[in-house]
């Protein structure tokens, strides 16, 4: 297992730091969406000024007025109104303000207006700092702040599917599909009510992986490197139902990030843009629950009842390296995520090594790994390929996996902040 890792490891970082060295693009503000008075829906009161994210400069050098900072404006507005007459609105800033925790991910800042404006064609909106980017608001024209946002890996999305194929020696490739789905059902504050679901498997009979699962849970987000979370309900099952578990997982989520900048320009004109975004997450879990059904006959049980409730202790690490525009891509990502599940009590294993037509069942409590290697070109925020290698065994039938490599086509993103 550690030389797999290993071998993992060298191949991710060699393939990808060979082009660590690409620059990204300069700052740009890409939306302006208008915020109304309270009754109106012409009055705009306050704007929502949208970075291309990541964003690489703090929140403090966008800010003004907000809270106890008192420094100058880095903000300008060029109000037009509907003959086309310009006027300047730098006066009417009474304060901007971005979220430090979250500036870098959502690329938000919030300029409020002293005195509504609604006579207006269009306003231009400019931020000072570095190659001075600016954004429009059009009349008529409807501004909305993103329902999607682009992310570096399939744990940071939302909404990932893959789709992939397989090469084999001496048969037909096999066809693949890897993809989850997590959406916020309610969200008060720092907490959050959440739902899930995720499918992995393949269009042969005897599938490798032939993982199904869903859950409904809850998420404390109070901190920016920690996050707990207790998916209380859920289910896990292979494509046929033939086994069947309920499970609840509590974890604490440990992540840490570093985003390495490139300085551009000179003098006065001096600022910072992204080059490569490293992480690593950390979690410490447990699955626990009743196994409901399995197809395999298990001792002093009727068939398909089962063989009761199960404990897994559920340590993993996943690290990620981001490229931002490099070559003509948008991004480059690479992700290396490994999971063990050690169970307290005998669970189902499906041996695939032993040469047999259909997979061998065991029933043991030895530690069950998986490792996937994820390799991604994106096109678009949203869009790219990839090439994934996928080596151990997932619940709840744990069919080993072994050293499979795919190639295919890939869609991720997460939701947007919504802002009334």
């Amino acid at each position: 297992m550690l030389k797999t890792l290993r071998k993992s490891f060298v191949f991710g970082a060699f393939t990808l730091l060979g082009i660590a060295g690409l620059f990204a693009k300069e700052l740009t503000l890409h939306s302006v969406r208008p915020g109304y008075s309270k009754g109106s829906k012409t009055d705009v009161i306050s704007l929502y000024v949208f970075f291309e994210t990541p964003v690489v400069i703090p929140a403090a050098a966008v800010n003004f007025h907000c809270g106890d900072q008192k420094t100058s404006n880095p903000w300008h507005i060029v109000l037009y109104d509907t003959t086309g007459k310009p006027q300047i609105l730098d006066g009417n800033i009474a304060k901007a303000c971005a979220i430090q925790d979250t500036f870098a991910s959502d690329g938000l800042v919030t300029l409020s207006l002293a005195r509504a404006v609604s006579d207006y064609s269009r306003i231009e909106v400019t931020y000072s700092g570095g190659n001075a980017p600016s954004a429009t608001l059009k009349k008529g024209v409807k501004n909305t702040t993103p329902i999607f946002q682009a992310t570096h890996s399939r744990d940071g999305a939302d909404v990932y599917i893959s789709g992939a194929v397989t090469p084999a020696v001496g048969a037909g490739p096999s066809y693949a599909i890897d993809s989850s789905l997590k959406y916020t059902l309610r969200q008060w504050g720092e907490n959050a009510l959440l739902s899930s679901g995720s499918v992995k498997t393949d269009d042969r009979p005897t599938a490798d992986p032939n993982s199904f699962t869903w859950s409904v849970g809850y998420k404390r987000t109070g901190h920016r490197h920690f996050t707990a979370q207790w998916n209380f309900a859920g289910m896990e099952l292979d494509k046929r139902a033939n086994a069947m578990n309920y499970v609840s997982a509590p974890k604490l989520l440990v992540t840490a990030d570093h985003l390495f900048k490139s300085r551009r320009g000179s003098g006065e004109n001096t600022y910072l843009v992204p080059r490569v975004l490293v992480g690593i997450d950390v979690v410490l879990g447990l699955e626990f629950g009743d196994n409901l059904k399995n197809q395999y006959s298990i001792a002093n049980r009727a068939p398909n009842q089962g063989y009761g409730a199960f404990l897994r202790g559920v340590p993993s690490a996943t690290a990620y390296l981001a490229i931002p525009h490099a070559l003509w891509l948008k991004s480059i990502n690479w992700t290396t995520a490994y999971t063990a599940r050690i169970p307290a009590t005998d669970e189902i294993f499906l041996e695939t090594r032993l040469g047999t037509k259909s997979p061998v069942p065991m029933l043991t409590s030895n530690a069950r790994h998986y490792l996937l290697d994820d390799l991604q070109f994106m096109f678009t925020d949203f869009a790219g390929f990839e090439i994934k290698h996928q080596y151990g065994s997932l619940p709840p039938t744990f069919t080993f996996v072994n050293h499979k490599v795919s190639i295919g086509l890939v869609v991720q993103f997460k939701q947007g902040r919504v802002h009334d």
